[in-house]
């Protein structure tokens, strides 16, 4: 599984670290390995459960290659905010 990160402060000045990882097989039926994500959103340097997170369709993503072929937007399918 890919996985990265990264650090953002909101315009109120809360600090969230932003999870993404690449989710491999198995997947959901009508998913397909690779080109979808999850993205989890926590407050930084807080162990508790992530504030918010969501799943992301990348379709310009080559699973063959492991390299984007277009430059075509994600597609959200899912957010869930606590």
């Amino acid at each position: 599984m890919k996985k990265d990160s990264l650090t953002v402060t909101t315009p109120q000045g809360f600090e969230l670290e932003i999870l993404f990882r690449q989710l491999m097989k198995p997947v959901p039926c009508g998913w397909r390995e690779g080109k979808h994500w999850a993205v989890e959103a926590y407050e930084f340097g807080n162990e508790n459960p992530p504030i918010g997170f969501c799943w992301v369709m990348d379709p310009s993503f080559n699973t063959t290659t492991r390299q984007r072929i277009d430059n075509f937007p994600p597609h959200l399918e899912y957010v869930r905010v606590f």
